[in-house]
């Protein structure tokens, strides 16, 4: 079973879809092959026009003005538009705690991969045919297998 133990502060921001949301084949789909790893903190799942459709874990409370950052980054790919990627990565706004800036450090047509200082936080941002996944992992968790279990799981979505 999955844990919305915080379903009202993300209807704060996304009202009708959480109210449409209830016990998807997906949602499962996500629990089986993805948070059942124990790989990753956070996962969302955001449509190609910016509404959730699954949050959990880390990412539960995120706020709605971080979603658009991601929405653009697999919409152009020009190499002007990944140097900004590179250069700008991600910011994420966590409630009460303090921002936590990510480093893009490799791109690709289908995926974004990006840490925080120290590597203490990693952010994996995949496109998918309608929406796009984001997954955090947290120290002591690697990157390397962190990419490999959502990359993985991403596969299977796009199969």
């Amino acid at each position: 079973m999955l844990n919305y133990t915080a379903r009202e502060s993300c209807s704060k921001n996304y009202e009708t879809c959480m109210n449409k949301m209830s016990a998807l084949p997906w949602e499962t789909f996500i629990q089986a092959n993805l948070l059942a790893t124990g790989v990753v903190n956070g996962v969302a799942v955001l449509t190609k026009s910016g509404q959730c459709a699954f949050l959990h874990g880390r990412l539960y409370n995120l706020e709605k003005v971080n979603w658009k950052q991601f929405l653009e980054i697999f919409q152009y790919s020009s190499e002007k538009h990944n140097d900004q990627i590179f250069e700008n990565g991600f910011r994420l706004q966590f409630p009460g705690q303090r921002e936590i800036q990510y480093k893009v450090y490799q791109k690709t047509y289908c995926s974004a991969y990006a840490t925080s200082q120290g590597n203490q936080e990693g952010l994996i941002v995949c496109n998918l045919p309608y929406g796009i996944l984001i997954s955090t992992f947290s120290y002591p968790q690697v990157a390397a297998v962190a990419v490999k279990v959502v990359e993985n799981f991403c596969d299977k979505l796009r199969a």
